[in-house]
């Protein structure tokens, strides 16, 4: 979401707090005017690494259907549901990165998922000039089925 930060610097994106949830209110509403169902943010401190969505936390599966990739942040809410996700990717045979993942990364990634209950696999992501597609989410899918 360009023009917005979901969590400043050493605040408190990585705790469960309705301000968290505030900030989120008007662009929020702005996307979902534009037809947009959820934001996806960057760090606030140079706008170059995911961070996550709006409400949830972010995976990709990159090109190579063996990588599982989420955000490493300490704005970043910890998640049971991406933690459970990785262990079974883990099971899978997947290789998991939990790190800073560069936006310029989006295109490297067959699969984008919104992390929260329910899980929701996100079949177009638009950040100004990244578009991932995914018409196959066989990864998620059998994701969301073991959970």
């Amino acid at each position: 979401m360009e023009g917005f930060d979901r969590a400043a610097p050493q605040g408190v994106g990585g705790v469960k707090v309705a301000g968290n949830y505030a900030a989120d209110i008007l662009p929020n509403t702005l996307n979902k005017q534009k037809g947009y169902p959820i934001s996806l943010y960057l760090d606030s401190k140079t706008q170059s690494y995911i961070e996550e969505f709006s409400t949830s936390n972010f995976f990709g599966v990159k090109d190579d259907g063996k990588t599982y990739v989420t955000p490493e942040s300490a704005a970043v809410l910890p998640s049971i549901t991406n933690k459970s996700l990785m262990a079974l990717a883990t099971a899978a045979g997947l290789t998991v990165e939990q790190r800073a993942v560069p936006v310029d990364e989006l295109n490297e990634f067959t699969e984008v998922i919104e992390i929260h209950s329910p899980i929701n696999p996100m079949y177009t992501v638009l950040y100004v000039q990244f578009v991932v597609r995914s018409t196959e989410l066989s990864l998620c899918e059998n994701f969301c089925e073991s959970l």
